[in-house]
């Protein structure tokens, strides 16, 4: 009686061991994931950015970022690590630094108003010496004249100079 045991064809053989060896190659690396809401008391903030950072200087290089969608919420999945630092920056809000410290953490972040409150504003626009007012054109000559002109006939030139 013979032992008889099926052989795989060579090429079978290569094909299952490059399989073998690129999916043990493959290596999947595990993301920490952090999520939170974004509040100003009861209200929700939508639209700001949180940056993740290795410490909480400005020059630290962004390690991931999420926006707050229109209810204030937010997730980063990132390779996250304990004291790195959550950057939080809204318009019309003071920024907000956060330390990590767990790697799957679910946060509740308030952050405060900062009103800048201004005593005057002046609006000011290009004024080019030239009013309309129905079928009337009217050339403030001022506006064009340095001085140095002659007659009217000068002053009509630069005007047309400076369109």
């Amino acid at each position: 009686m013979t032992n008889a045991t099926p052989k795989l064809p060579h090429s079978l053989k290569i094909t299952i061991f490059l399989i073998l060896t690129i999916a043990g190659s493959l290596s999947t690396e595990a993301q920490d994931q952090i999520t939170g809401e974004l509040y100003n008391g009861e209200q929700p903030i939508p639209y700001a950015t949180i940056t993740l950072t290795k410490d909480s200087t400005t020059s630290s290089p962004i390690k991931a970022y999420a926006v707050t969608n229109a209810e204030g919420a937010f997730r980063i999945e990132a390779d996250i690590e304990t004291n790195d630092w959550l950057t939080v920056r809204s318009l019309g809000h003071k920024e907000l630094k956060k330390q990590i410290t767990d790697t799957h953490e679910h946060l509740h972040l308030q952050m405060d108003e900062d009103a800048l409150s201004l005593d005057e504003i002046t609006v000011r626009t290009n004024y080019s010496g030239i009013k309309f007012s129905n079928d009337t054109v009217s050339l403030d000559t001022k506006h064009y004249a340095v001085g140095t002109e002659e007659n009217i006939g000068e002053v009509l030139k630069k005007s047309r100079e400076w369109k």
